[in-house]
């Protein structure tokens, strides 16, 4: 295995609904109001396969719940919700750092053009040799062009990949294009798979 293609929401970086839930209550707004907002698919979808900037889908974002909860400051309710770029999950972050050396690996996620700015503001920039952002390829998972284009990205062939991903549909999108597939769950369940394709080290054991 050369290629390890790694998603990123649910797997190397978490929301805590507490985090939404804080801003909405500063706000008076319905609990999950501004997720329901932010990832109904008429918003999220041009903001994920780059044909509106991540700023035009907070600004969208906010128009939603102005238009929802009248009276209520949805801008700066979007700026606060704003602020944070997320939460890394720290074990899978030092399994894929355990992989460099042995595969190449390519961050291959649904994401707006602000990823690279998160990347950059919780200090994993420099976790992945390729990264494979959905708004900059034109495409979002599970549509097939997009694992073309992230192999593509990584000089890489669907036989020799593997991607891990939290959902079961877009491991299976890539599983028809020859790509191995591991859908996260747990912790657990990643060291092994990657244990078990070679691609990551014992702790004690130095890597190539």
């Amino acid at each position: 295995m050369k290629t390890l293609l790694v998603d990123f929401d649910g797997v190397l970086r978490a929301w805590p609904p507490s985090v939404d839930h804080a801003i909405e209550e500063r706000f008076q707004l319905p609990l999950g109001s501004i997720y329901a907002a932010a990832f109904a698919d008429e918003r999220l979808l041009p903001a994920i396969t780059g044909l509106i900037s991540d700023a035009e889908w907070r600004a969208a974002v906010a128009d939603a719940l102005r238009t929802a909860h009248p009276g209520r400051d949805a801008d700066a309710a979007v700026r606060a919700w704003s602020r944070s770029p997320g939460q890394i999950c720290a074990e899978p972050i030092d399994l894929i750092r355990r992989c460099r050396g042995r595969a190449r690996v390519v961050l291959a996620t649904n994401a707006t053009s602000r990823l690279e700015d998160d990347l950059r503001a919780l200090g994993i920039e420099d976790v992945f040799d390729v990264i494979a952002n959905s708004s900059r390829i034109g495409c979002a998972k599970p549509d097939r062009e997009f694992y073309r284009a992230a192999l593509s990205l990584a000089g890489a062939s669907s036989g020799d990949a593997l991607i891990v991903d939290d959902k079961a549909a877009n491991i299976d999108a890539a599983a028809q294009l020859g790509i191995a597939g591991h859908v996260y769950r747990s912790d657990r369940g990643l060291m092994e798979t990657l244990a078990g394709w070679g691609l990551v080290a014992s702790r004690g054991e130095s890597t190539p």
